[in-house]
């Protein structure tokens, strides 16, 4: 019995360093995934298919939405829950930010991008200090349309980027 329960426990631990190994290495790792909640425009918590029980908070790589009490923060969040719709999710994963979330890109069942999506929609900002992919120089060519053409958050006269938000009225 004392056996078994070893072998267990080394096996949650090679499980569980497998996986922290996995979403950390440079190259992105992709999975599938279950939507649990939508907390604000770009962080979820999700259970990954090979989890199921486990649940993860992902923050999305490379934008900044609104905080829930910022301005248009509330529409922020409405906008990504009617991207993700409800349904199972791919998501490529880059690690983990200060707060150690995973951060991910999350895509739809048709490979749609929901965090350039997001974007487009004018429901986030690129997040330039941490968007470092390639893909990231397309991101703000569609911020550059979503201004331009007045869309979501852009329609508004007194647009505060998150990061200035949080340094002014979260101390």
């Amino acid at each position: 019995m004392k056996t078994t329960f070893i072998s267990f426990i080394s096996f949650i631990s090679f499980i569980s360093f497998m996986f922290i190994f996995l979403i950390s290495i440079e190259n992105a790792f992709c999975w599938q995934c279950r939507v649990k909640d939508i907390l604000d425009g770009d962080t979820i918590t999700i259970y990954p298919e090979f989890a199921k029980e486990t649940l993860l908070k992902i923050r999305l790589y490379g934008i900044d939405a609104p905080e829930i009490e910022q301005e248009f923060g509330i529409e922020s969040s409405a906008c990504l829950k009617k991207l993700i719709n409800d349904e199972a999710l791919n998501i490529e994963t880059y690690g983990f930010d200060k707060y150690n979330r995973i951060l991910g890109i999350i895509y739809s069942p048709s490979g749609e991008d929901i965090n350039r999506n997001m974007i487009k929609n004018g429901c986030a900002w690129v997040y330039t200090q941490y968007c470092k992919q390639p893909r990231c120089k397309e991101w703000m060519k569609d911020e550059k349309g979503a201004v331009k053409n007045k869309i979501g958050l852009w329609n508004g006269s007194d647009v505060i980027a998150p990061w200035k938000w949080r340094r002014q009225f979260k101390q």
